[in-house]
């Protein structure tokens, strides 16, 4: 070795600092596509879940036998309370995987910078979004299922749709975006390990977006009941 290249080495001991390997303008844009149709399909899917599972259920008893529809529109309300949160961070855990799939199968390092603003606003920000995907694929199921919806009901869920349940996605989806978004770099380097296995990603996205919500609910409710901005779980 020549006296140059002994000029360059890093001290004996050091370790060479980790080269910033962030995500490129088509790899946000192909995250960016990922997130809205993983999220969107699941709310479309979910909104219309509660209707569905409950239909013969309805049409069998005889004190709802009447107004079938008002009680399933009203079911698919209460069913779907902080689930736009729920499907906003499957969302994003879908997305990361998929895109550090892509890199995996181009012989790419996953992303190890510029992930937590990204993940931290997508979640929040589209929990009342996809919240509302959920109530119209619902609302929409069920006119067609029961024929009618009396507008009365409409306004009931619809009003509990825009102030109790918006509210609801927001607190929890801050909550647990935190958390998320300050993982982003390990999340990426096990999508990295686990990148040969989507169908069981998908299922563990789920369940972990589904638990997470859930672990979260009344700890926030009791947090904020001192302040009155308890969100109604």
């Amino acid at each position: 070795m020549s006296n140059l290249d002994e000029r360059y080495q890093p001290p004996a001991g050091q370790e060479q600092p980790v080269a910033k390997m962030p995500l490129n303008k088509e790899e946000w844009r192909y995250a960016g596509k990922m997130f809205f149709l993983m999220s969107f399909g699941t709310a479309i899917l979910y909104g219309i879940w509660p209707a569905w599972e409950r239909r013969e259920q309805l049409a069998e008893s005889k004190l709802i036998s009447e107004r079938p529809g008002d009680v399933a529109a009203i079911l698919t309300v209460f069913s779907t309370r902080h689930f736009g949160a729920v499907v906003a961070l499957f969302g994003v855990l879908m997305a990361l995987f998929l895109v550090v799939r892509k890199r995996r199968k181009a012989g790419m390092p996953p992303p190890n910078h510029g992930l937590f603003w990204p993940m931290f606003l997508s979640v929040p920000l589209g929990a009342p979004l996809y919240g509302f995907v959920m109530l119209g694929a619902g609302t929409a199921f069920v006119r067609v299922v029961y024929g009618s919806i009396s507008s009365y009901t409409l306004q009931v869920v619809w009003e509990g749709r825009m102030i109790a349940m918006t509210h609801v996605g927001l607190t929890l989806g801050t909550v647990v975006a935190i958390g998320y978004a300050l993982l982003g770099t390990a999340l990426a380097r096990g999508a990295a390990w686990a990148y040969k296995w989507p169908l069981l990603v998908s299922a563990v996205c789920w369940f972990v977006s589904v638990g997470s919500m859930e672990l979260l609910a009344y700890p926030v409710k009791l947090a904020l009941l001192p302040i009155r901005l308890s969100p109604p779980f």
